[in-house]
């Protein structure tokens, strides 16, 4: 059974890239969409003002590096802090965006 998953909201008011899945017999969702993502955005990389990376996992840090010194990372958005990696905690705080919060901060908002 396939499903479809986001793997990088790119470019502002251009385009969002959507990768075919697996679903694994667990239940789980894998995407091998590392090398993908990373050939993508170096490819288009004089094509957009900033980019969105969607994820938790650390394998993208170099992705993130490279937009932070071309000043054209807007944010890293994760699921929680549990899917979160450490490396983005630590190095790309002011960058990340947790969905939990969000969550929060509309639930707040709804109960006003």
């Amino acid at each position: 059974m396939e499903n479809k998953l986001l793997f990088i909201t790119s470019i502002f008011n251009k385009s969002t890239i959507f990768k075919d899945a697996i679903k694994r017999k667990d239940g789980s969702v894998k995407g091998n969409c590392d090398v993908d993502m990373t050939m993508r955005l170096c490819m288009e990389f004089y094509n957009f003002d900033q980019a969105i990376i969607v994820t938790g996992d650390s394998d993208f840090e170099c992705v993130a590096d490279m937009l932070i010194a071309s000043r054209k990372l807007k944010a890293i958005i994760a699921i929680d802090i549990k899917s979160c990696s450490y490396i983005y905690q630590k190095y790309f705080k002011s960058h990340l965006i947790l969905l939990s919060g969000i969550k929060k901060i509309l639930s707040k908002s709804a109960g006003s």
